[in-house]
């Protein structure tokens, strides 16, 4: 058992412990107006976010095409025996790559849509929704860590209660002007 008297660190007797680190002012602002704050920048990193994402699906629609058409490419002979030993390989893995440059690019195009809905501060659920399909999206590998980082920090900041104020009273007929003023 330790002496609170002995404790270099304890409060005097009669005055409440202070905790330094703890929030107690927040200089005006309304709890939660970090986040708030942070709604445009995400909206707009999940846009550029959907730029990457629409050069990964135009770089895997060509692979996949160049795939399909390569054997068209070779000289007859060669085609002959490219297609006797290795079947259709070329024609699945062409549309393998074709599946998944469709794909990425429906996800980048919900990206593109969600981040320019979020900057009016609407749609706060398909935002959400949006980053999980980006993370699906990142078996591409060349957007994993933006898309991984991305959604973590969305995800941070979205299921803040102030965020979903602000998204609710746009709902409700408030402006996005207001709601920065509300908040900041």
């Amino acid at each position: 058992m330790s002496n609170d008297h002995q404790n270099p660190f304890a409060a005097p007797p009669g005055r409440p412990p202070q905790y330094p680190m703890a929030i107690t002012n927040t200089g005006g602002r309304k709890p939660g107006a970090g986040y708030v704050k942070q709604i445009p920048i995400l909206a707009v990193m999940t846009i550029v976010q959907g730029v990457l994402l629409l050069l990964m699906a135009g770089g895997c629609i060509a692979y996949g095409c160049l795939f399909m058409f390569m054997p068209a490419m070779m000289p007859p002979e060669e085609q002959a025996r490219m297609q006797a030993q290795a079947g259709p390989v070329f024609e699945i893995a062409g549309w393998i790559f074709i599946g998944i440059g469709i794909f990425v690019l429906l996800v980048s195009i919900l990206h593109f849509v969600a981040g320019f809905r979020s900057l009016r501060y609407r749609g706060r659920t398909f935002m959400i929704v949006t980053w999980f399909l980006g993370l699906l999206a990142s078996f591409t590998i060349y957007c994993a860590p933006t898309c991984i980082g991305l959604a973590i920090w969305g995800m941070i900041v979205f299921f803040n209660p102030a965020t979903a104020q602000a998204f609710k009273m746009v709902d409700e007929g408030v402006d996005a002007k207001e709601i920065q003023h509300h908040f900041y």
